[in-house]
């Protein structure tokens, strides 16, 4: 069961970026649907050696790979990237913490997996507050498009791409598109004693945090803040619904009253798609 997770694993993560993977990461990222939560490093090494001895798996300079995945060296440039991208994420997303409402930002995509390449972007996760989800990818999205960060089809190196916005303790949604998600690194954390959190980077200013405690005060005080949450809910559910992207018809339809929402792109599909052909190919 074991080799199997990890040959799982490998593929998963092929399709996604051609990434192959330490022994550490391994017991990070992999894919089981059910066992140890936290398999040990010594029998995860023990079912390597295994996999490498019957020339299913192979090995570089602690790099664990599939046989048509030998992408070694674009693998440490990638991690050489991925540090000097750090420093940029604080400058290009610290704003996000002090926007109305918003109670958790983290990162995924490429640079959550130390993966990331000169021309990526900043996949960005965004909890929000019970009832305010929608304002706040509104509040969300305008600024980052006045301070001129969000992404588009044309510009996306270094900038923001906010594919995923959850109310904060519910659930992730599709199991599908979670491997990713549980995999995020978070910045910043909102706790329920009113205290601030900073994971990683994002160090808040209290002076900053008490203006935008205020802000909500008044906006929920007067009522403004549940108005602008259905009034901005349904603009934004018509503009999603005459979207380009055609979408996986269980994620429709869209209400303004939900606890997640996600975009899932066409590569995420063709990733899909990769996946499957790898492990097909495997098990032959």
């Amino acid at each position: 069961m074991l080799e199997k997770n990890i040959l799982t694993t490998l593929a998963y993560y092929q399709a996604l970026g051609n990434m192959p993977l330490t022994l550490t990461e391994l017991q990070k990222y992999l894919v089981k649907k059910e066992g140890k939560n936290n398999v040990p490093l010594f029998e995860i090494q023990k079912a390597l050696d295994f996999l490498v001895n019957s020339k299913i798996v192979y090995v570089k300079n602690g790099f664990f790979y599939l046989e048509n995945n030998n992408f070694y060296s674009k693998r440490i440039e990638n991690i050489k990237i991925t540090q000097k991208k750090w420093k940029e994420l604080v400058y290009m997303a610290k704003f996000l913490i002090y926007i109305p409402y918003i109670r958790s930002v983290a990162v995924t995509g490429s640079l959550a997996l130390n993966n990331s390449s000169t021309g990526s972007d900043f996949d960005i996760f965004i909890e929000t507050k019970k009832d305010r989800i929608w304002m706040s990818r509104l509040l969300v999205t305008l600024t980052t498009w006045i301070l001129g960060r969000k992404k588009y089809k044309k510009r996306r190196k270094d900038r923001l791409c906010f594919n995923r916005f959850v109310v904060e303790n519910s659930d992730l949604g599709p199991t599908n598109i979670n491997q990713i998600v549980n995999n995020r690194v978070i910045l910043w954390r909102h706790k329920q004693d009113t205290k601030y959190e900073s994971i990683f980077f994002f160090k808040s200013n209290p002076i900053n945090i008490l203006f935008k405690n205020l802000t909500e005060h008044i906006l929920d005080v007067t009522g403004l803040g549940l108005l602008t949450e259905k009034i901005t809910g349904w603009l934004q559910i018509q503009k999603i619904n005459h979207n380009s992207v055609k979408y996986p018809k269980y994620i429709f339809p869209l209400q303004v009253k939900v606890s997640n929402i996600f975009f899932y792109y066409p590569r995420v599909l063709e990733g899909e798609e990769k996946y499957k052909q790898i492990l097909k190919s495997i098990n032959q």
